[in-house]
């Protein structure tokens, strides 16, 4: 320590030598006592009313017991014994392992939905049931321990529920996004694995197409997806054949009575008299859901509650889908029985009414507080077809708010109604209308049609292609609050592919009007024939005039090339303005391009620019200035959605 004193003592003054001296005793002083207090609050002082232990003060052999629900809402207890501790599970985390019995333990070993149950050791609060081993003979687990739940706990919550990304997403990449990342081969090969205690996720109401991907969805973030109820529709809403039919509830059980002082589970004291009538039986042990999906079909995740510090909850012991901060209905939890299988055990569950909202989802568990009310989007569906004589019939659901799993979640919803109701249907025409609400924005209102020679529901991807847009955009956050669909569908296919064209004259003049007609082949009829007209310009040059006849989709191709800057929007409003202005797919459009005066500035025309200007445009760099094209669209209403595109040329001869 000289060289230091002799260094301070030749640079500094008198003064600056005691400041100097003190910050360095302050920062010593603070260094040596953190271990102090984190040691502290690893003993039990980090969460109000609780008495805790941690991993360092847990040895083998150990023995407590554990809370958890197996049938109804009822609180039981299981035993546990202490096998050691798994040190550096985690960057400085460790893990304690146990050994789970009493109650259907042995018979069922780690159940699914068991995940957060709290685990007391030597009647203080160790953690929570959060790891098991697939294909284990006992039920062997992983604890979360508390310190690390308690230190998500109080993380400063950062939620927003608008939607945004960085980068635009198309609609096909959104289940991608959250397949991504797979975490769930504990189960492959049948290798012994360790793994988070999968979380059982409810499917009820969705149709077999759906319930597969949804299926395939969660299995990738370790989840287990248990489809309790296929859906089929019946005047206006849909009948499930809920698992509350199916299944009894389980008888109840009784618990080890092993109760003594030592034992006794203390709970965080509710502080109010409103929390004392709202939630009475959230607690530690009890089953609590997060609803993803709810109204006429439901997608509901169950786990346990950890413990409750007055209006707040931590549960599951591990992550969800590991999002961060976010809002998640939370819902009350019923559980019907347990289903033992030598794979999986796992709990058969109801989830009930709201009760508040999750608002993080992090490594060491979820968080939730009660009687929070969780933003949520609410989605109608009004369906009508031709054997229901026209009536329609409606749907109602409510979504959650997320970025990722808004859109996902929404479209498969959507997708299930139109499936199931035309299962029988392999062909149709569908017009699809959007009405899409955006906080601070106007309605967004689009109209199309589309047909399909395989599945209805195939057709319906492109028909919520603004919906997919709007969320995935890169230009702000937006806020969706509601999305209406309407559905009408067809029982025929209603296509048709253009053949070719007919004209007589092969010169013009400018100002001429131009006549045609279009050979159309619809489905499986004779060619049909649809004659137009066209008023040609009179500011027409002479020369040749490519004309291009094209359906509306062909012609957004063929245009977008012609022109790409006029595809890349600003902002949230020029999207909308696009959809707002898609054509009709049943429509043909006539169009050509010719030699106008001015310039255009990414996609926008600009006619009437000075001289000066204009010289500057030509010679910029780095802007996106091209010559001015005037271009002449015209629009052929027909009966079919069509495809393809054919094109023509004339001679166009100025006037003497």
């Amino acid at each position: 320590m000289r060289l230091p004193v002799r260094l301070i003592s030749s640079t500094y003054s008198t003064e600056k030598k005691i400041i100097l001296y003190s910050f360095i005793f302050v920062s010593l002083l603070l260094i040596c006592l953190r271990p102090l207090a984190a040691a502290k609050i690893e003993q039990g002082k980090s969460i109000k009313n609780y008495e805790t232990i941690a991993p360092e003060d847990i040895t083998k052999g150990m023995k407590g017991y554990g809370l958890t629900v197996f049938g109804g809402t009822k609180i039981e207890r299981f035993d546990v014994e202490v096998l050691g501790v798994l040190e550096n599970k985690g960057p400085c985390r460790s893990l304690i392992l146990v050994k789970a019995k009493g109650n259907i333990l042995e018979h069922s070993g780690v159940i699914a939905g068991m995940s957060g149950s709290p685990v007391y050791i030597e009647g203080k609060l160790a953690g929570a049931l959060a790891y098991a081993w697939s294909f284990a003979k006992d039920a062997i687990a992983g604890v979360q321990p508390i310190s690390g739940m308690e230190e998500l706990a109080n993380r400063k919550v950062q939620v927003n529920s608008k939607i945004h990304k960085e980068n635009p997403i198309k609609q096909s990449q959104l289940l991608y996004k959250i397949n991504q990342i797979d975490i769930s081969d504990s189960q492959l090969n049948g290798r012994s694995v360790m793994s988070t205690i999968q979380t059982p996720v409810f499917i009820n109401g969705y149709g077999k197409r759906e319930s597969e991907t949804l299926k395939q969805m969660f299995k990738r973030r370790g989840m287990h997806p248990i489809v309790t109820g296929t859906s089929t529709i019946s005047s206006g809403a849909f009948v499930s054949n809920n698992v509350k039919r199916n299944i009894s509830t389980a008888t109840s059980r009784t618990a080890p009575k092993k109760h003594n002082n030592s034992n006794t589970i203390v709970e965080a004291p509710v502080n109010t008299s409103s929390d004392k009538n709202l939630w009475p039986s959230i607690k530690g042990g009890q089953a609590i859901g997060a609803t993803l999906v709810s109204g006429d079909m439901n997608i509901s995740a169950v786990g346990t509650v950890t413990y409750r510090n007055g209006n707040k909850i931590v549960a599951f012991g591990h992550p969800f889908f590991g999002l961060g901060d976010i809002e998640i209905p939370m819902t009350r939890a019923n559980v019907q029985t347990v289903l033992p299988s030598l794979a999986l055990s796992f709990k058969m569950a109801n989830t009930n009414e709201t009760i508040g909202t999750l608002i993080r989802d992090g490594a060491t568990g979820i968080v939730g507080i009660l009687g929070k009310k969780a933003p949520v989007v609410k989605v109608q569906v009004n369906l009508q077809t031709d054997e229901d004589n026209k009536k329609i019939q409606s749907f109602n659901f409510k979504v959650l708010k997320h970025p990722m799993l808004t859109a996902p979640m929404i479209g498969t919803t959507i997708g299930s109604v139109l499936s199931e109701k035309t299962s029988s249907i392999s062909e149709a025409m569908i017009k699809v209308e959007t009405k899409i609400k955006l906080k601070n924005y106007k309605t967004l209102k689009t109209v199309n049609h589309y047909t399909t020679e395989l599945f209805p529901a195939s057709a319906l991807q492109s028909g919520l292609e603004p919906l997919y847009s709007l969320l995935s955009s890169r230009f702000e956050e937006i806020e969706l609050e509601e999305v209406v669909v309407s559905l009408k569908i067809k029982q025929k296919i209603m296509s048709a592919s253009i053949e070719g064209i007919r004209w007589q004259e092969k010169t013009f003049q400018p100002g001429d009007e131009l006549r045609a007609v279009i050979l159309v082949k619809p489905w499986k009829k004779p060619l049909q024939l649809v004659p137009f007209s066209l008023n040609l310009p009179k500011d027409l040059p002479d020369g040749k005039l490519k004309i291009n006849i094209a359906s509306a989709r062909s012609h957004l191709i063929i245009d977008k090339k012609r022109d790409p800057d006029k595809y890349k929007p600003e902002n949230v409003t020029e999207l909308m303005s696009f959809y707002e202005k898609l054509p009709d797919f049943r429509n043909i459009i006539v169009s050509f391009t010719y030699g106008g005066k001015g310039t255009s500035l990414r996609g926008r025309q600009l006619k009437q620019l000075p001289l000066s200007i204009m010289s500057i445009a030509d010679n910029a760099n780095g802007l996106t200035f091209g010559k001015l094209k005037d271009s002449i669209e015209e629009q052929i209403m027909t009966k079919w959605v069509t495809r393809g595109k054919e094109s023509f040329s004339i001679k166009i001869v100025l006037k003497n």
